[in-house]
């Protein structure tokens, strides 16, 4: 094996661990695979177990005159593959012709097209697959060193499949919770303890965009124009995180932030969120903190039509959870609303569903404690 295919065997792990965090790296890994093959073209799938539909399709060609992406003229042997996957070892590559005249199984490539293809176990009841094709006019095969390095990435393709499988609810619960942030009228930012940047919601970006007394710096971390106020506000960030304030709830303290002009100060408050899979990688008190910003210039917006905005509520519904935000029972909103008690009660279930919540008292929790406090 020479140094060029381990380099790049080194390479592809690389992408394949980066594909954690990026699902896009998947197919630069491929991409350098089919490369390291010598292949025409190189396939991922993933498919559950005894499901006939494949999904999750990633192709690469290394040639321009073969498929242009298209799996099923690249790969028309994968549902062959899939058929006698069961009957091969796990993680190895298998040349489909050779698989199919032992099961004596006709192979749609023709015979001067090398295919091969491996499936490799992943949680969950999925299996994932990776195949190469190649044109042998000349009856060349992909190279034993070659297949031998490809056959050593095979596991690492399948724990890339298996964390990614994991992580997709995850990222699909915080593209909605970034979601919801957006419809903030306060200024939402997420740090870290150094505060670097992860993520803000429109009217922070809007707020950092002008640079009036917070700003974002050269290296993406939140900073002020004032040295003493920026040292302020990390040290804060940082002691919140390594608090006891349980996650989610705001401090009391306000921070205030200065601006030019002489217009009114900033109000910032802090809420920590501490990730115990980050420890590890932030030290003792890894974890991150939301800040929020509050803007006095901006015009107040009503509680209810605020609660309603963030969680999508009908303005009856928001109503009824500022009603009960100040301590009002249902009887109470029932006889000033003139409803019956059974028709408030079962609006507070589909409230309850609406906000993530089970409780009266962890409604009232989510409206004093959390973000939306910022606004009374």
């Amino acid at each position: 094996m020479n140094s060029t295919h381990l380099a790049q065997g080194l390479r592809i792990t690389q992408l394949l661990l980066e594909a954690v965090d990026d699902p896009e790296r998947l197919r630069t890994a491929l991409h350098a695979m089919t490369a390291l093959a010598d292949a025409d073209a190189g396939l991922f799938a993933s498919a559950r177990r005894g499901e006939d539909a494949t999904h999750g399709f990633v192709v690469t060609t290394a040639r321009d005159d073969w498929s242009g992406g298209q799996e099923s003229v690249a790969f028309p042997d994968l549902a062959l593959y899939r058929r006698l996957g069961a009957r091969a070892t796990p993680e190895r590559l298998h040349d489909v012709h050779a698989l199919a005249r032992k099961h004596r199984h006709s192979s749609s490539v023709s015979a001067d097209t090398e295919c091969l293809m491996a499936h490799l176990e992943t949680d969950g009841g999925a299996i994932a697959y990776v195949g190469f094709v190649r044109r042998a006019p000349d009856g060349s095969r992909i190279e034993a060193t070659r297949r031998a390095l490809l056959e050593g990435l095979l596991p690492h393709v399948g724990r890339a499949f298996a964390i990614a499988r994991r992580l997709e609810p995850v990222r699909a619960v915080s593209v909605a919770a970034m979601h919801r942030f957006d419809r903030y009228a306060i200024a939402v930012a997420i740090v870290d303890e150094h505060g670097a940047l992860q993520y803000c919601n429109e009217a922070a970006r809007t707020l950092f965009g002008a640079s009036d007394g917070l700003r974002i710096d050269d290296e993406g971390c939140l900073g002020a124009h004032d040295e003493a106020t920026a040292t302020t506000l990390m040290h804060a960030i940082a002691a919140h995180i390594a608090s006891d304030l349980p996650d989610g709830h705001v401090a009391r303290e306000l921070l205030r932030v200065d601006r030019s002009g002489g217009r009114e100060p900033l109000s910032v408050a802090i809420s920590p969120y501490r990730s115990v899979g980050s420890a590890p990688l932030h030290g003792p008190h890894g974890g991150l903190a939301v800040v929020l910003i509050h803007n006095p210039e901006q015009p107040l917006a009503r509680l209810a039509d605020v609660i309603g905005n963030v969680y999508e509520l009908s303005a009856q519904e928001a109503q009824l959870v500022e009603a009960i935000a100040t301590g009002a029972s249902i009887e109470d909103i029932a006889r000033d609303a003139d409803r019956s008690i059974d028709a408030v009660r079962s609006q507070l279930k589909r409230v309850f569903r609406k906000t993530g919540t089970t409780r009266q008292t962890e409604l009232m929790k989510l409206v004093l404690s959390g973000p939306i406090a910022m606004v009374r």
